[in-house]
């Protein structure tokens, strides 16, 4: 994801600038964050620390850990398996 490699190193991750940068994308008109989770590497995905929780923001931006983000790659948890898109 071209927004999390653009972050500065050592930077954080701000909910806002997630939404916004899902929103330039080519096609998209809307965003709605159901649920966002960021975590350190070795920190199972069922332990990670929520940004957004069914809809309700708790947390505004995640420090990056290691310097930098990737996006999530547990199977059945990957940003193309949680995705929903739904056309206008």
């Amino acid at each position: 994801m071209t927004f999390l490699a653009s972050l500065p190193f050592d930077g954080s991750m701000k909910i806002n600038d997630l939404e916004s940068a899902m929103r330039s994308a080519e096609g998209v008109n809307d965003v709605v964050l159901k649920n966002v989770i960021a975590r350190e590497n070795a920190t199972p995905l069922a332990s990670g620390t929520y940004l957004v929780i069914n809809n309700q923001f708790v947390g505004r931006l995640w420090p990056t850990v290691s310097g930098y983000m990737v996006t999530e790659d547990t199977a059945g948890s990957t940003i193309y398996d949680t995705l929903t898109f739904i056309p206008e």
